[in-house]
């Protein structure tokens, strides 16, 4: 939240590193344009350490989807952003979902729309000849590592309802039914470019006693490390009603699926490894918190840490210790923080200005990403020149604790 009263005192350009064992390593912008990588969830570093993916937008760019964003990588080494193609389905959180191909490391994976059919697919490119190499007629909001399946939902049902994660190029068909029975959760078999609906959102909603004057959607599917599991949110709220309630989800592959948390609403998450889970949650009384989840025993542990009072988007930092972020504060600065599971107070390593002027679907969260098994982590950030930028961090030395 940001305060008006405050605002000729607000440290623009601020950037600050807490911690010896971080350094700035890379500070990537263009001129006349916003440059952000996507969310948190995923990696944007090439395996050879010398690539990293982003999204290019004009400054002037609003929300219309009108204007295709640009898709390329900047070369590390000259600090250089390379333009690849373009796509028309896009948002401000989260991108085009770009992310490197699991099994070919020279090509890309994106979301896009396929004009010809009017529909949203997904598309693989290669990097260096920029030659299409093949296309899911399914638009992928998550892929499994090894390349054999991917979890796809209506993305402009989610733009309308969570405006800033969904597109919005195509109408949502299904604007005028609160609860669909013939529109879900899809399974896409990538190899022979099939779909089916595992679960439909009337389903879902039915199982979670969603009243009949709410509107449900789906958002937050990520696939398991191991590839066995996926979790999803359902999502409901009444019109013109502030507020909203989040359920977590966790199915397999063959459509069998549990609740894992329906009480608290769940906001963000990382995956531990193949059975745990880390989820931010929300209690009625506005007290947030962090927890992790046994995904086969549905077993819940609360992390009683200092600094961890506040939403973020966490990742694992090392096979111990994690990353989180924190929404801007009075002084409209943003955190980075570093915790292990164990700890007692999770460390402040950077804090970094938040431009206060670009906010709603705009708003540019830190959405710290770890690359290279920790060696670094990336964000977006608005600290300077009113736009966004990517800012890339090298760890010296691990942390403490």
């Amino acid at each position: 939240m940001h305060y008006l009263c405050s605002m000729r005192l607000l440290p623009k350009g601020k950037l600050q590193l807490h911690d010896k064992k971080i350094r700035l390593y890379k500070d990537l912008s263009s001129n006349g344009f916003h440059v952000f990588r996507g969310y948190y969830d995923l990696k944007y570093i090439s395996q050879d350490q010398k690539k990293l993916l982003a999204h290019r937008l004009p400054i002037t760019a609003g929300v219309n989807r009108n204007t295709k964003i640009d898709i390329g990588f900047y070369d590390l080494e000259n600090s250089e952003f390379r333009k690849i193609t373009e796509s028309s389905a896009w948002c401000w959180q989260q991108g085009s979902r770009l992310r490197w191909h699991p099994l070919y490391p020279d090509q890309i994976i994106y979301n896009d729309v396929d004009r010809n059919n009017n529909c949203y697919c997904t598309r693989i490119f290669d990097i260096h000849d920029g030659i299409e190499k093949g296309k899911i007629d399914f638009p992928l909001y998550d892929i499994a590592d090894d390349y054999s399946y991917g979890i796809s939902i209506n993305f402009s049902r989610l733009q309308r309802l969570r405006p800033g994660y969904g597109y919005n190029f195509l109408p949502d068909e299904t604007e005028k039914n609160p609860i669909p029975s013939q529109d879900g959760v899809y399974y896409v078999d990538v190899q022979s470019d099939t779909a089916k609906l595992l679960y439909t959102l009337k389903e879902l909603s039915e199982e979670i006693g969603v009243s009949d004057n709410s509107e449900c959607y789906l958002n937050h599917i990520s696939i398991s490390p191991d590839n066995k599991h996926f979790i999803f949110f359902l999502i409901s709220n009444v019109p013109n009603v502030k507020g909203w309630n989040a359920v977590l989800f966790v199915s397999d592959t063959f459509g069998n699926y549990k609740i894992l948390e329906r009480k608290d609403r769940v906001s963000h998450y990382c995956w531990i490894d193949g059975k745990k889970l880390m989820v931010t949650c929300h209690k009625d009384d506005n007290i947030e918190y962090y927890c992790i989840f046994d995904i086969e025993t549905g077993e819940k542990e609360i992390l009683n840490i200092h600094k961890l009072n506040k939403d973020g988007h966490p990742s694992p930092l090392t096979k111990d210790q994690f990353i989180t972020d924190t929404y801007p504060g009075i002084n409209s600065l943003q955190e980075v923080l570093v915790f292990s599971q164990n700890c007692e107070r999770a460390k402040t390593v950077l804090s970094v200005y938040h431009d206060y002027r670009l906010r709603g679907e705009k708003r540019c969260d830190l959405h710290p990403s770890v690359e290279n098994n920790g060696r670094y982590f990336s964000v977006d950030s608005t600290y300077k020149d009113g736009k966004r930028s990517i800012l890339v961090f090298k760890i010296e030395e691990q942390f403490n604790g």
